[in-house]
């Protein structure tokens, strides 16, 4: 089961009521007279530096979809200030 959480008119956030963890952002954009529904789906889970973050993202823009699955994520890693520059 889900709970769906309205953060604004033009769209919703879902979440499952078990893990507390988003599943799915969806929202509707109109620009210049053309509507378009845009989604992102989370899944896969896993815990880095004891912080939950989503591993799989399906995307869907209009008729065009994207998935993606990430393989490393590094919490307060260290940043060369060079690349600011």
């Amino acid at each position: 089961m889900f709970y769906n959480h309205n953060i604004d008119p033009n769209s919703d956030e879902y979440y499952d009521v078990a893990t507390y963890m988003k599943v799915k952002t969806v929202s509707i954009r109109t620009e210049e007279g053309e509507t378009t529904e845009m989604s992102t789906a989370y899944a896969d889970y896993k815990d880095v530096s004891g912080i939950l973050f989503a591993h799989s993202m399906v995307i869907s823009v209009g008729e065009a979809g994207f998935s993606g699955t990430v393989t490393s994520i590094e919490v307060n890693g260290k940043i060369d200030l060079k690349e600011f520059k």
